[in-house]
């Protein structure tokens, strides 16, 4: 089957997704990474392979400056716009299912480092706290004025901004960020305590890009900056022991070039490689812990009262600053009073 066949047998298949009852909504991607890793070539080649025209609608960095002091840019349904399209099928195909496509989030560069200042910014980057066009910068300045961790206070989560999957952007000629991982990594641990359960539900992908500098004979025409397959694959594992997943690199880690890198790739196989990810962006992934409602929380609550109530009780016991009788009483009063509570929110009262 030739590139040109396969294109169009996944473009099917995206149009099949986004058709399917598991794409109701859209799924809000967040590219995270240094500064250089593509994150905006990758915007600009989805727009070139969905619509047949290259724009450069994100704008594209030097690789230079390995701060956090850009903005937030939102690219709802992939930037695509209906009369942008240029193959006539395409168009009518997309002209119902363009709201399902994916919205991407382009975060700026960040900072190779894993500081309580970046795990709140991540955190509200996933959370949907920050608005589309924040600027970092000024963020930044506000976390200072407001004190870490205060943030949240500040600003309220928009769940049509919350991310539901994340895309680690890395350069395979690049230094490996294993600070930014760790960092990236804590936050996705944090865990609600009412409920046990992660905070944050995404699923995490990790795109390799410059894959085109990957050159099996060295070519002298890459001006020494191409690396051998061998050293390709090195990086493809350095970066998934970085994530703890190496039993997913096949899964989740997924190589990448975009129009802007073409050197050695032809056109039809660039657009392969992103109509792969776009397919992987859209198929269903694991599936996602319901919301706790206020019963399941306040029964948690109510369950972690009673063990802190009992683990106070013996420890008074010990110091004999109370007899016993009254330690056992005091428990069944507190026991029986939950359980009634909880008795009575199954109940749906």
């Amino acid at each position: 089957m030739s590139f040109e066949e396969e294109n169009d047998s996944l473009l099917e298949e995206v149009f099949e997704l986004l058709e399917g009852p598991d794409c109701e909504n859209p799924e809000v991607i967040l590219l995270i990474g240094r500064s250089g890793a593509g994150k905006s070539s990758l915007v600009n080649t989805l727009h070139k392979v969905l619509t047949g025209r290259f724009y450069t609608i994100a704008k594209q960095g030097s690789g230079q400056a390995q701060t956090v002091t850009l903005d937030l840019f939102r690219y709802d349904n992939c930037g695509v716009k209906l009369h942008r399209i240029s193959d006539k099928n395409t168009k009518e195909r997309l002209t119902n299912l363009l709201p399902k496509l994916p919205h991407i989030l382009d975060c700026a560069g960040l900072a190779d480092e894993n500081t309580p200042k970046l795990r709140e910014i991540i955190e509200l980057l996933i959370g949907g706290y920050i608005r589309p066009g924040t600027s970092i910068d000024a963020l930044e300045k506000k976390q200072e004025k407001c004190g870490i961790g205060r943030l949240k206070e500040v600003f309220k989560p928009d769940p049509a901004c919350k991310v539901s999957k994340i895309v680690f952007m890395q350069g395979c000629i690049d230094d490996i960020p294993k600070n930014l991982i760790q960092c990236l990594r804590e936050v996705l641990k944090i865990s609600n305590p009412a409920t046990l359960t992660r905070k944050y539900q995404c699923e995490i992908f990790v795109l390799i890009t410059k894959y085109d500098l990957v050159n099996e004979s060295r070519d002298p025409n890459l001006d020494g900056n191409g690396i051998s397959v061998d050293e390709f694959k090195k990086t493809e594992t350095e970066i998934a022991e970085a994530f703890c997943n190496v039993g997913a690199v096949g899964c989740n880690t997924l190589r990448w070039v975009s129009f802007t890198d073409n050197v050695g790739f032809s056109e039809s196989q660039i657009r392969n490689r992103a109509l792969k990810f776009l397919k992987k962006m859209i198929e269903p992934g694991v599936p996602k812990m319901p919301e706790p409602t206020f019963s399941d929380r306040l029964e948690e609550y109510l369950y972690q009262t009673l063990h802190k109530l009992r683990r106070a009780c013996i420890k008074q016991i010990r110091e004999r600053h109370l007899n016993c009788l009254s330690i056992i009483g005091g428990l069944v009063i507190a026991f029986f009073f939950i359980y009634v509570i909880s008795c009575l929110l199954r109940a749906g009262v």
